[in-house]
């Protein structure tokens, strides 16, 4: 299995070939590690927020086709609402079969 820590066998050796150069390794590992970390958090908020970002564009389709289906124009109305829907449900069934297609590779 990986481990992100060297063995002490290893850093013995770097402490023999560079005096210091075992304690630089731990250090290195440590900020890399906290680096990944701070990745990983905007990765998710990034996400989160794209998932609010478009829900809220999904119901101002949705509603903004309502609103003008009902206040006279019919045909733009229907077409905004069903485009809207149509895109919404598009990209959900995208999503599950990428997903579906990914646990299928591993």
């Amino acid at each position: 299995m990986y481990s992100a820590v060297p063995l002490p066998v290893i850093l013995e050796g770097y402490e023999k070939a560079v005096p210091g150069g075992g304690k630089w390794l731990l250090e290195y590992t440590k900020a890399e590690q906290h680096h990944r970390h701070q990745l990983e958090r905007k990765q998710a908020a990034y996400f989160w927020w794209g998932q609010i970002f478009g829900f809220v564009l999904g119901l101002l389709g949705l509603g903004g086709g309502i609103y003008l289906a009902a206040n006279g124009a019919e045909w733009f109305g229907f077409a905004a609402f069903f485009g809207t829907l149509v895109s919404l449900v598009g990209l959900f069934v995208y999503n599950r079969k990428q997903k579906d297609e990914k646990n299928e590779a591993e």
